[in-house]
Formats: C-alpha cells, structure tokens, sequence
C-alpha cells in the first residue's frame, strides 16, 4: 500500500504479509488505506513544523533541535533585504515573495 503525500508524491510503503492462502478482508484493507493516509499526514506534519512554508528552508526551531547537545561548531548567515517592505508596498507580497526566494536560492 502506498504512502502518498497531498501532493500526491509517494514517500513510502506499507506491506502486510499474510499467512499463505488468507487474503485481506475489505474491512482489513480499508484500516491499512487509512493508516497509510495517517501516516502521510504526519510526515507532511513533521516536515511542515521544521521548515519555513514560503522557502522550504529549515526554520529556527529545527536547527534548534538538531544542535541540542552537540559539540558540532554552526555558523549562522543573516540577510537583510534593504527596503523589502516597499517592494511588498508597491508591487505585492506575491512579488516579494518571489524576490525573496529568488534571494534565498540564488
């Protein structure tokens, strides 16, 4: 059984193996169809928890995590975009938002 996520890309599987000869009830199937979608919708949770929805970037609170009780040395960049909030004034937040991922990525 797939494991999709909204977008509908796949990100796993679920296999029930079943003594030889028994085949899978329609109730059995349908608890394993929503477990697969359970489990889809708590990786999309996860994911959206740790990562900013605009960029996809890690956001302040994973990094967080990942560095609790590490000795692993981390260096930080800040950038300020100069005026961004005349750009979202006059042109749109849809336009700053894509000059804002367009500075983000490069």
């Amino acid at each position: 059984m797939p494991i999709f996520l909204s977008d509908r890309q796949c990100c796993g599987y679920i296999h029930v193996a079943m003594a030889e000869g028994l085949k899978h009830s329609p109730e059995g199937r349908m608890l394993i169809e929503s477990m697969a979608a359970l489990i889809g919708y708590g990786i999309e949770l996860e994911n959206t928890s740790v990562t900013d929805s605009l960029t996809g970037l890690y956001n302040r609170r994973y990094l967080r995590k990942l560095l609790e009780g590490d000795d692993t040395t981390f260096g930080v960049m800040f950038i300020d975009l100069n005026d961004f909030k005349v750009i979202n004034d006059r042109f749109g937040h849809e336009i700053g938002d894509r000059l804002l991922i367009q500075a983000l990525i490069g």
